[in-house]
C-alpha cells in the first residue's frame, strides 16, 4: 500500500487552502485592475517576441530598430508593474 503511493503523505500536510489556490503567490487579493494588466502582459509578451525574432532573423549584424522595440517592451512591463504596485 505505502509503495503505490509513495508521497501521499505529503498531500494532506503541504496542501494549502482552497483559497490561496486562487492567487497568484505575490498577490494576496486579485485587485481592481486585473483583467487590464492581463492585456498588458499580452501586449508585452507579443512586442516582446517580434523583438527576439526581428534580432534573431535580421541580416544585417546590429539591427538598432529591434532594439528600439526590444525597449519598448520592457517599457510596457514596468508599466505593468508600477499599476500593480499602485493595486496593492
Amino acid at each position: 500500500m505505502f509503495l503505490s503511493k509513495p508521497f501521499s503523505f505529503l498531500k494532506k500536510h503541504f496542501t494549502p487552502p482552497q483559497e490561496e489556490l486562487m492567487l497568484s503567490p505575490t498577490e494576496k487579493s486579485p485587485g481592481k485592475h486585473r483583467k487590464t494588466r492581463n492585456v498588458i502582459n499580452l501586449v508585452f509578451i507579443v512586442v516582446a517576441i517580434v523583438a527576439m525574432a526581428g534580432i534573431a532573423l535580421s541580416p544585417s549584424p546590429t539591427p538598432p530598430v529591434w532594439f528600439v522595440v526590444g525597449l519598448a517592451a520592457v517599457l510596457i512591463k514596468m508599466i505593468e508593474v508600477t499599476w500593480r504596485m499602485m493595486d496593492r
